[in-house]
């Protein structure tokens, strides 16, 4: 924000923008790291050196919270100099701290909104860290000038009473970051500079303290119902000021962490950020109306905003911004969702915590329940509280997301694209219960082993989107195919059974899918899932089995994770099949994925060769896998999910790979189904033949995952040879887009 000098002039005033993307998140992770970090403390402090703090913790997390309240402090402007020399804007910090301190204590956190401090002084950061930091100070506070180097309460007037109770997740603001020189097109090199820029990555650990961090840009936590994003200066800001860039990277990151984290589970979705809609953002030299628009494409899933008005947002609760000094509201408008309802994002923008504002400065608090949201002005130079009220929806996290699957009939051998018959017009539906995350998948088989014919059983198995490590959860439905029905009436199963879940998997997920096979050789189908592991870095394929599935599809153990190759670096969608590619009699694990650089999208496959085990206790990896092998198509740029299996189709004694890709548009999504032809010992097509699609009605618009499996469902016709059927599966969330009203 702008210091207290140059309020009266915009022109006087250094505009840094940066951008601290601080999606908060807590709950999700990556599943390198099992749940345990170090604190990087390290060094002795000095005059040069602020120190090091403690990474905020936050603990377990609960995930179904809906009443939360949380304090939001802007503009501190910490300018103390030394322990004798205690200016304005930190003796307003304390009577900021001590009213949150006597009115929020029981809250799990507050957030800076930026302008943490004034400039480029080292003891301005030890003064900020001494008020705003609860766990002070960690390991090394950092020296004091003109006091000794364990005064830790120096800047605290030497009581503890003017330090914050509650931990407080910072954010960079244009006081915070360092300068850029736009004669050599840098930005200031001094060292001091840097130390309030760097201070976000010192406090704020990466997953599992949050569940997603852009080194010094961003972060992301959840509590509860709510996903609060901290943006810095805005959401394409760098860590310097140059009010012209435009950090592209950070504005993919916010997009991407949005999309995985948030998706379409309705949470709701707070914005942090410096610079606002107000007056005075928009019309200083701060943030222009083009990196606005940037940013709100990333909150309406829209690239094409604002030529293209119709958007599916985010539920994006409010967002919360400082730099004004001064209170302000503003509604921003944002055309209209998929069902003409105007979209129109709540900007609050809180009023100064130090440097005062026509003799006044405070904080704001906002209380949320499941359909309101309270936003509070605590204005402390006249002890005036004002309150702001608006309607909201908060997901129910325990609505269920639905299967929605379709079947095929009697595909005829190589016209197999090109069904008979559907068993609906639409798809289908069948209810999971709980969250999911990225990934699903379906196979089939005789689970229940009545011995029935014309009947078949199929498992829906989608990733279960826990707190920490995900797992997968499946549900069977039984005995497709039999009913005593004029044959033209569609086929459904006879029953379904409960909800049945895996251990614990990966802490990221971008992908999955489920085969049944008896890998063992006992004559009992085990069940294969596999998933797209997502660290930072490069992709893996990763697999579990369980073992011997009983009639009511229950595992009588599970195999412990088998790790595939690195197949890339981002994924969207997946899908496994296991058969003897080879022939030479042992079964083999085909696992796929869809790549999802920065350019098109495209399926990326290898083979596990001969997975030998006799022995549940043994582990199911194969001898050896073959090279990554990309198949020769492109996908667009967005998929919902992929699904893949294995089978003859031409009836020649050589297996033909079929992939499938959920195409996941603006709109209705679509199946598009690839086969790669005569598949040969070292896993690769002789031939490959070009998408057909399936759109079939009820699609969803939003979808979590994909799976696809061929057999033989159901004999449509009486046909005495055997014809292929095939079931195309969408993992749908029944929350479609968001907009506030």
């Amino acid at each position: 924000m702008f210091s207290t000098n140059s309020r009266l002039t915009v022109g006087l005033v250094t505009s840094i923008l940066t951008m601290s993307l601080v999606l908060l998140i807590v709950a999700c992770s990556n599943d390198d790291d099992s749940g345990t970090h170090e604190d990087p403390i390290t060094g002795t402090a000095n005059q040069e050196n602020a120190g090091d703090p403690h990474w905020i913790k936050l603990g377990d997390i609960p995930l179904d919270i809906v009443d939360l309240a949380i304090p939001f402090i802007a503009d501190t402007h910490i300018d103390s100099g030394n322990s004798d020399y205690i200016e304005d804007n930190t003796k307003r910090a304390w009577d900021v701290v001590k009213d949150i301190n006597n009115n929020f204590r029981s809250s799990p956190f507050a957030i800076h909104l930026g302008d943490m401090t004034n400039g480029n002084n080292t003891q301005y950061l030890v003064a900020f860290r001494q008020i705003f930091e609860d766990n002070y100070p960690g390991n090394d506070g950092g020296a004091i000038a003109g006091a000794a180097d364990d005064d830790y309460d120096a800047y605290c007037d030497d009581t503890t009473e003017n330090r914050i109770d509650i931990p407080v997740f910072p954010c960079i603001g244009n006081h915070d970051d360092p300068p850029f020189h736009y004669d050599s097109g840098k930005p200031y090199l001094d060292t001091d500079w840097w130390k309030a820029v760097h201070y976000i990555s010192d406090r704020v650990g990466p997953p599992p303290y949050t569940v997603d961090r852009l080194d010094d840009h961003a972060y992301v936590v959840r509590y509860g119902k709510y996903v609060f994003i901290v943006l810095g200066s805005w959401a394409g800001s760098y860590n310097h000021e140059d009010k012209d860039a435009i950090n592209l990277d950070k504005l993919k990151w916010l997009k991407r962490t949005l999309r995985e984290n948030v998706g379409n589970s309705g949470l709701g979705v707070i914005i942090c950020q410096h610079y606002g809609w107000e007056y005075f953002s928009t019309t200083g030299d701060w943030w222009d109306s083009n990196q606005r628009n940037l940013e709100l494409r990333a909150l309406l899933r829209n690239e094409s905003y604002p030529s293209s008005q119709k958007s599916t947002p985010y539920n994006i609760l409010a967002i919360m911004t400082g730099h004004n000094h001064g209170l302000e509201t503003v509604t921003v408008s944002a055309g209209q969702d998929h069902h003409g309802n105007d979209i129109n994002f709540y900007n609050f923008v809180s009023r100064s915590g130090g440097a005062e504002h026509h003799d006044k400065f405070g904080y704001s608090s906002m209380h949320l329940s499941a359909n309101e949201m309270i936003i509070y002005d605590h204005e402390l130079y006249t002890r005036t509280v004002t309150e702001h009220t608006r309607q909201i929806t908060t997901a129910v996290m325990d609505e269920p997301d639905n299967f929605k699957w379709n079947i095929a009939y009697d595909t005829m051998d190589t016209a197999w694209l090109f069904p008979q018959a559907w068993n609906n017009s639409i798809m289908d539906s069948r209810p999971n219960t709980g969250s999911t995350e990225f990934g699903g998948g379906v196979a089939s088989g005789d689970i229940d082993r009545n011995g029935e014919e014309e009947s078949i059983d199929v498992v829906f198995a989608a990733i279960d989107s826990q707190p920490g490590a995900k797992r997968f959860y499946y549900r069977i439905g039984y005995n497709y195919g039999i009913q005593e029905d004029p044959p033209w009436s569609p086929r459904t199963f006879r029953s379904w059974g409960t909800i049945q879940y895996s251990p614990d998997i990966s802490w990221d997920v971008k992908g999955a899918g489920a085969d049944l096979a008896d890998i063992d050789g006992n004559g009992v189908l085990d069940l294969v899932l596999m998933w797209v592991d997502d660290p930072p870095g490069g992709n893996t394929f990763r697999y579990i089995v369980g073992w011997n599935l009983d009639a009511n599809g229950t595992a009588t153990s599970w195999s412990e994770p088998v790790v595939g190759p690195v197949h890339g670096d981002v994924s969207q969608g997946a899908g496994v099949a296991v058969t003897d590619v080879d022939g030479d009699g042992y079964l083999d694990i085909i696992c796929m994925a869809i790549d999802a650089p920065s350019g098109p999208n495209s399926f990326r496959y290898c083979v596990g060769f001969d997975i030998q085990v006799t022995d549940p206790l043994d582990t199911p990896e194969p001898s050896e896998w073959s090279g990554i092998i990309q198949a020769p198509f492109d996908l667009g740029y967005w998929s919902g999910g992929g699904g893949f299996d294995v089978a003859d189709l031409d009836g020649n004694g050589q297996p033909e790979f079929i992939f499938v890709n959920l195409d996941d548009p603006e709109e209705e999504n679509g199946f598009w189904c690839y086969i790669g032809w005569n598949i040969g010992v070292d896993g690769k097509a002789t031939a490959w033949d070009d998408k057909v699609a399936f759109n079939r009605s009820g699609t969803p618009w939003w979808s979590a995952g994909a799976g696809f499996a061929i057999d033989e469902f159901y004999n449509f016709w009486g046909n005495p040879t055997d014809t292929l059927d095939f079931i195309l599966m969408a993992v749908d969330d029944p929350t479609q887009g968001w907009s506030q009203h």
